[in-house]
């Protein structure tokens, strides 16, 4: 039977869709590779089931194929089983980046703020914050220890929330005791504040889309 015809019968369908749940605690690349080798492995003896037996319909292939498999459940508990002493360190490496993302980034981008209150910018004051933005995102997305299962994807959505209102009401707030300090407004608490808006925005926008980009791979 044809590779892509086989996969598209419901029952294995549903049974790769099982496996692949229960391994979402491994990291994507991982998975895909173990998902890839079990498709292999099950294509292969349905391949030699239909070669040695007249097989009445594709439904009894796949149902006489996986019946010489583990249930999804229990194949993924010896595969994770297998990984068991590595999970402690993603998940060190989860609290950890999680850690420095807040402080570096989600602290940076608020400290990004402070000019607004004060009037004025001082650029060898600003330049370290502006690194530790840089330094926290880019941790947190390319650090192959981080494990991107549930749990991460929802700290992400969450700190992208609080990040969201934290930016807002420190642009605006700022702005507004500024004008209750000054009794004005000079040119560059406008356009600083206009420049802090749009590149939050700019970077909140970021964040959602490489968050969307992990919640898919959990799918």
């Amino acid at each position: 039977m044809d590779k892509k015809q086989f996969f598209s019968i419901g029952s294995v369908r549903s049974y790769l869709d099982d496996l692949n749940k229960n391994l979402q605690s491994l990291p994507l690349e991982e998975r895909n590779k173990y998902l890839a080798e079990i498709k292999a492995d099950i294509h292969a003896s349905a391949l030699d089931i239909e070669e040695n037996n007249k097989i009445e319909s594709e439904e009894v292939l796949a149902k006489e194929t996986l019946q010489s498999f583990m249930s999804p459940e229990n194949l993924a508990d010896e595969i994770l089983n297998e990984h068991k002493n590595d999970f402690a360190d993603n998940h060190k490496a989860n609290k950890s980046t999680a850690q420095l993302f807040t402080g570096f980034s989600v602290g940076g981008l608020g400290a990004l703020s402070v000019p607004i209150l004060i009037g004025f910018i001082n650029i060898s004051a600003t330049l370290p914050f502006l690194i530790a933005i840089l330094i926290g995102t880019v941790t947190i997305i390319v650090n192959k220890k981080v494990l991107w299962n549930q749990q991460m994807v929802s700290y992400f959505k969450k700190t992208i929330r609080y990040s969201t209102f934290g930016y807002l009401a420190l642009g605006f707030g700022f702005f507004a005791i500024r004008l209750i300090i000054s009794g004005e407004l000079d040119n560059f608490v406008i356009y600083y504040t206009l420049f802090y808006l749009a590149i939050g925005a700019l970077y909140i926008l970021a964040l959602n889309k490489v968050y969307q980009r992990k919640a898919v791979q959990l799918q």
